[in-house]
């Protein structure tokens, strides 16, 4: 089966890195990955390094005739039976390139907010689509109020993690690294510097413990490039730098050595304001770590009582009430248990939700 998924922004988040996840499971079932996005894009170049094919689209309009008839030859030429659309921004075309078509079946993932779409074309475009994924329950529970479409046609598909990558068999040489004593406990948090991930409460919370416990140490992996905001990471750096914290809280900027650093860690936080979902938190869940997120978006659905705690969104007193709050837990015995139940979010069970999905019902009406 030649399945086709378009991507039509430009971040390099996790709605853009997602296509990439499925290429490994997807040929292992013996069916054809094949991406169409924006040239130029991260997404583009890591799709053609990895040897994926990969269409790219000049520039994004949300309805534009010459996309339309790109979008149609490639579905004609690749004899394509899937489309899985990963925005909403990417339906219009998608409609018209896919009319009269009744040998392909369309999909569509809410990965970033659900929009207020209840026109009555967004009734015709969302009549078309097969089935509409939902990654949490409260993204579902807001495609039932906000999208034209019938409720049956929604289902929730948590994103997967590869279990053979993030696990606790693996090796780190992180604390060795960064010369971490074996009595001192590494806090890590793992995402870009932008507000919404809750970096400047999470300042403010790692400030206020490290003058008062000299056995934690912060870590921060993520950078500014991809972000505008008013500060940047050297300016952050230079901050904690002046009031003599960069030692205990450390911005590290861009890595690749995940599972390295988070074997190396005894805690996981991400203060997002809202996560939609957070593979994140299932990735520290597999190294066998305690999480820490907001109460809301989608992190509830992971971060379920036992796993790990629940702090306010932008609220840096309450995030550091609950980072001291999980110091003074078993961090150990949470760790292991998570590291068990996380199979539910296996890679390989994603693949096989979707493929049942891919292979359920019938084509476009």
């Amino acid at each position: 089966m030649k399945i086709i998924h378009s991507v039509f922004t430009t971040g390099w988040g996790g709605l853009e890195k997602y296509p990439l996840t499925l290429q490994e499971g997807l040929e292992k079932e013996g069916h054809e990955l094949i991406i169409v996005t924006l040239q130029g894009t991260k997404l583009y170049e890591e799709a053609l390094k990895r040897k994926i094919k990969v269409y790219g689209i000049e520039k994004f309009k949300k309805i534009n005739f010459g996309i339309v008839n790109f979008l149609k030859e490639i579905v004609e030429n690749e004899n394509a039976e899937i489309v899985h659309m990963n925005s909403s921004r990417e339906a219009y075309n998608w409609y018209l390139a896919l009319w009269g078509n009744k040998k392909v079946k369309s999909f569509l993932t809410f990965h970033i907010g659900i929009p207020k779409n209840k026109s009555f074309l967004h009734k015709m475009i969302y009549g078309k689509i097969h089935r509409i994924f939902a990654i949490c329950q409260n993204e579902a529970n807001e495609m039932k109020e906000r999208l034209a479409v019938d409720k049956d046609k929604i289902k929730i598909l948590h994103n997967g993690v590869d279990l053979n990558k993030f696990n606790t068999n693996a090796t780190t040489n992180f604390r060795n690294e960064f010369s971490i004593k074996d009595d001192e406990i590494v806090v890590t948090s793992i995402g870009n510097l932008s507000k919404g991930k809750g970096i400047l409460e999470w300042v403010e919370a790692t400030k206020e413990i490290s003058i008062s416990n000299d056995k934690v140490r912060f870590f921060w992996i993520g950078d500014d490039s991809h972000i505008t905001e008013e500060y940047t990471l050297e300016s952050l750096r230079e901050h904690l730098k002046k009031i003599n914290l960069d030692k205990k809280i450390n911005l590290l900027g861009y890595r690749t050595d995940i599972p390295n650093i988070l074997k190396g860690s005894d805690l996981f936080v991400l203060p997002s304001h809202k996560e939609s979902f957070g593979i994140v938190y299932i990735e520290a869940m597999a190294m066998g770590l305690p999480v820490i997120g907001c109460d809301s978006g989608g992190v509830p659905d992971i971060i379920k009582e036992g796993r790990g705690f629940l702090c306010e969104p932008k609220d840096s007193n309450s995030l550091k009430n609950t980072i001291e709050k999980a110091l003074k837990s078993n961090l150990k015995e949470i760790g292991i248990e998570n590291s068990k139940k996380v199979k539910e979010f296996s890679m390989e069970n994603h693949i096989k939700k979707l493929l049942e999905e891919y292979g359920n019902g019938s084509v476009r009406k």
